[in-house]
């Protein structure tokens, strides 16, 4: 196995931090719009829906920044990818409220947001399958 110099790395991608990321910054950009989530349900549902979509990235990277050599850290990890699974089921649920309640707000307006939570849970469950073996 080669050793590779910490500066000569190049950053990969990772489809279940990028989409995370992604995820975070569209909710937190649709709650925060007048347009889509009034003043009044902001903190009914939109704080709530923030703060989940902080939960995910928070247990993706936590997951992901676990060595897996470490048999205590990769049951750790295996609980923070099944954590970050959870929250988009959490996610789901809340964003199917957003649409039941709030007048201004539809599906097709959230498609964007609903795709990268689609793809997020993907990605999720597909690095939970890949280690399992």
């Amino acid at each position: 196995m080669s050793s590779v110099y910490a500066r000569n790395r190049k950053k990969t991608p990772f489809d279940a931090v990028d989409f995370a990321a992604a995820l975070q910054d569209a909710i937190t950009k649709h709650c925060g719009d007048e347009k889509y989530v009034p003043k009044k349900w902001r903190l009914l549902i939109g704080q709530d829906l923030i703060s989940k979509a902080d939960e995910l990235m928070d247990n993706v990277m936590y997951a992901n920044g676990l060595n897996t050599k470490d048999e205590r850290q990769k049951k750790l990890r295996t609980e923070y990818q099944r954590m970050a699974f959870i929250n988009c089921d959490q996610l789901d649920r809340k964003l199917a409220r957003l649409i039941t309640v709030v007048p201004s707000a539809d599906a097709g307006g959230m498609r964007d947001i609903l795709d990268l939570l689609n793809r997020t849970q993907n990605a999720i469950y597909r690095w939970m399958r890949g280690e399992r073996g």
